[in-house]
């Protein structure tokens, strides 16, 4: 859970990995997608699959924008997804969904928005420890089930995805299974390509088109995502560097170079962190 203050902005975002929540605390938010431009105020909320989107932000008669943004991994969602018996929904697939969600139509929505605003305020008064792993855990997935009761209600998680180029979606969406799966296994990008049956280049070509990003980038997305999850997790035993080869870094330093640059920090400080908790 972050905060987004601005006097007003606009930005691209591509989230392929996690879905995206977004709450206004003030002022309003619009964004943009394959699927559909969708807006929110005080009030409401956005959510989105993993996708690429044009965000703007506006302080309205506010004096600034100010909104608290939420990553929620496929690995969460599809966690919620099996505590209640349901397989993970195509709406959750890369440019599947967007959602505006108002509170003052759905008592789902009004709970989750709620649920976020207190717990961003407890956070901002220092009288909850969301740095504490468990109880980040508890909080990740509350909200988790939250947004799956909205989904539910909003009767979103058995309607079709449609895309412009079926082929490229299907392929990108195959190989981010196969990083997310394999990432500590994945010897080299070619060998991605040659699982999903396709050349380098069909592969590249592909990820620049839905994701303009590179296989390789991505790749390294989900290596440090998992590295940073292992690393906050105090009932892993795991050193640094074996954490950093499990996750398929063999290059010490280039891991922590990598590390510092994506969560601002060295892994050997996350690790510190963790030995405190």
């Amino acid at each position: 859970m972050g905060e987004v203050i601005s006097s007003g902005h606009d930005v691209d975002v591509t989230e392929y990995m996690a879905n995206s929540l977004i709450v206004p605390l003030s002022g309003a938010i619009e964004c943009e997608s394959k699927t559909g431009l969708v807006k929110a105020a005080t009030g409401e909320a956005l959510f989105f699959s993993p996708n690429r989107r044009h965000t703007r932000v506006s302080a309205g008669k506010a004096p600034m924008f100010k909104g608290v943004p939420l990553i929620i991994s496929t690995d969460l969602m599809r966690a919620a997804f099996d505590r209640l018996g349901l397989g993970l929904p195509a709406a959750i697939e890369f440019d599947a969904l967007s959602l505006r969600m108002r509170g003052s139509r759905s008592a789902a929505a009004a709970e989750l928005i709620q649920t976020v605003r207190t717990l961003h305020a407890e956070i901002d008064r220092g009288s909850v420890r969301i740095g504490n792993p468990a109880g980040r855990a508890v909080w990740a997935e509350f909200i988790a089930d939250k947004i799956v009761d909205v989904l539910q209600e909003a009767g979103v998680l058995h309607a079709p995805v449609c895309h412009t180029d079926s082929s490229s979606y299907r392929l990108v969406r195959m190989a981010l299974e196969c990083m997310r799966v394999s990432h500590g296994e994945i010897k080299d990008i070619p060998s991605v390509a040659k699982v999903c049956g396709v050349s380098m280049r069909s592969l590249e070509l592909a990820f620049k088109h839905v994701l303009e990003t590179t296989p390789s980038k991505a790749l390294l997305g989900f290596r440090l995502e998992a590295a940073r999850k292992r690393l906050s997790d105090a009932n892993d035993e795991a050193s640094v560097t074996e954490v950093a080869l499990d996750c398929g870094f063999n290059h010490l330093s280039r891991f922590a170079a990598a590390y510092r640059d994506r969560f601002h920090e060295l892994p050997s400080q996350a690790f510190v962190g963790r030995r405190k908790v």
